[in-house]
C-alpha cells in the first residue's frame, strides 16, 4: 500500500467490528476517510482483499500494519469467528506496544476475553459516529501519528466553510451536544438523516419513529424534518429521499436545531 507512515505501517487505524454493527462503523470510516486518515475498513478494501487468504491477510493488518486498532465491542462481536481472529492479533500487537494500541468502543456491556474491563472506552450508545471519528483523529494527533502527504503531527483541518452545524443541546440535555458535519460527507439527504436518527436514538430508548421531534433551520425557522414528516411505504419502511442537501433546504453554513416537542402543529 502506498504512502505508509514513518513507522512503515500502511494504516493509521484499522476497524474491527461485527457485521451487525456495520451501519454505525460505516459512518465512522467514511468520516475518517474524508479527513485523510488511512483507515482499514473492509468495504474500502474489497478489491485489495479479493482472492487472498483472509486468515493470513487480516492477521497482518491487525497485528503489524496498523498504528491503532479500534474494536467495536458488542455481543455480536464476541460471537463471531472472524472478529475473534482479528482481536487475537490486535492483542498480540498490544502486548508488544509501548503505547495504547487497542481503542475500545462499546455498543453494550459485553466482556471480551483478553481485554481488561479497566481499559478506558467510548460509549457508542451516547456518541454520534462523526464525534467518535473526530475524537479518534485527535488521538492520532496526540500520539504523533500523521496521514500521508501531510506534515508530521498535522491532520487535515475541517473546512468550516463547508459545514453544517446541528445544535442538539436542548434535545440531548447536554451542553456539549453541538456537532459540525462536513457537507461533502453526505451523498444525499438520506445519508444526512442517518446522523440525525442516531442522535434521536441516543435520547429515545427504545427508538420510535413516532417520537415527537423537529429539525429546524435556526435562521429561517424552516422545518427541515420532523417526526410527522416520515411516511412509510407499503412495507412500513420510510421512502428514500435522495435529494441533495441544498434541495432539502440545508445550505452550507446553516445552523440546524434538533428539538423535542410535545405537539407539532
Amino acid at each position: 500500500m502506498e504512502n505508509a507512515s514513518p513507522t512503515g505501517k500502511p494504516y493509521d487505524v484499522s476497524l474491527s467490528f461485527a457485521g451487525e454493527d456495520r451501519p454505525y462503523v460505516e459512518l465512522v470510516a467514511g468520516h475518517l476517510k474524508t479527513r485523510g486518515i488511512r483507515v482499514f475498513y473492509d468495504a474500502f478494501e474489497d478489491v485489495e482483499l479479493w482472492g487472498k487468504d483472509l486468515t493470513e491477510r487480516l492477521a497482518q493488518i491487525y497485528e503489524s500494519e496498523s498504528e491503532l486498532v479500534v474494536i467495536f465491542i458488542s455481543d455480536a462481536y464476541k460471537q463471531k469467528a472472524w472478529t475473534t481472529h482479528e482481536k487475537r492479533h490486535a492483542l498480540s500487537a498490544a502486548l508488544r506496544s509501548r503505547r495504547e494500541y487497542i481503542l475500545p468502543v462499546r455498543f453494550d456491556d459485553t466482556k471480551l476475553d483478553g481485554l481488561s474491563t479497566s481499559v478506558s472506552y467510548i460509549d457508542a450508545r451516547k456518541t454520534p459516529a462523526s464525534v467518535l471519528a473526530e475524537r479518534l483523529i485527535k488521538k492520532l494527533a496526540n500520539l504523533g501519528i500523521h496521514t500521508a502527504g501531510q506534515q508530521a503531527n498535522k491532520l487535515a483541518p475541517v473546512d468550516f466553510s463547508n459545514t453544517v452545524t446541528v445544535d442538539a443541546r436542548s434535545f440531548m440535555n447536554d451542553p456539549d451536544a453541538l456537532y459540525e458535519y462536513s457537507v461533502s460527507r453526505f451523498k444525499n439527504f438520506d445519508d444526512f438523516l442517518k446522523e440525525i436518527y442516531f442522535l434521536i436514538k441516543t435520547k429515545v430508548k427504545p427508538f420510535r419513529y413516532g417520537e415527537s421531534w423537529i429539525l429546524r433551520d435556526e435562521s429561517s425557522r424552516t422545518i427541515i424534518k420532523s417526526s410527522r414528516m416520515i411516511y412509510g411505504n407499503t412495507w412500513g419502511r420510510e421512502e428514500p429521499d435522495t435529494r441533495p442537501l441544498r434541495q432539502a433546504g440545508i445550505n452550507v453554513g446553516a445552523i440546524l436545531t434538533l428539538e423535542s416537542v410535545s405537539n407539532i402543529g
